[in-house]
């Protein structure tokens, strides 16, 4: 498992800051250049359904923080495990010049172009998952 880390951290690797996309709150940076083509973030594994009614003893804030990283709706929200392992896929965000694609069949997104360390990572949302649009 150890050289499995190291071997990892010689990879390019993102990181979480403060985006620089108006209203967006966090975003994904590149802590490197990242080629054309790399694949960034990877499948990650079943997506669950869950419904609101499921979780109704949970508390309001913790409801709040799920509508907010999660794509909802009024009958529940989608996640691929435990809240506080989220993949920092789910924080990249939204832009009409996006410098990544996402193939939803294999579920990985690849660089779209050479990407600059420092520089905010984004896609091109379907427009079922553009929330804010309404």
């Amino acid at each position: 498992m150890r050289q499995s880390i190291i071997q990892n951290l010689k990879l390019p690797q993102c990181k979480l800051g403060v985006s620089k996309i108006k209203g967006a709150g966090i975003g994904v940076f590149a802590l490197s250049n990242i080629p054309k083509g790399y694949p960034i973030f990877g499948p990650r594994g079943s997506l669950y359904f869950i419904k609101w009614n499921e979780i109704s003893d949970t508390s309001d804030a913790t409801k709040d923080y799920i509508r907010c990283i999660c794509h909802s709706n009024n009958e529940g929200f989608f996640i691929d495990g435990f809240l506080d392992q989220i993949d920092l896929s789910f924080y990249v965000n939204h832009s009409e010049t996006p410098n990544l694609i996402h193939d939803e069949l294999a579920d990985v997104y690849f660089a779209d172009r050479e990407i600059s360390e420092g520089e905010e990572l984004t896609v091109l949302y379907p427009i079922s998952e553009r929330d804010w649009a309404n």
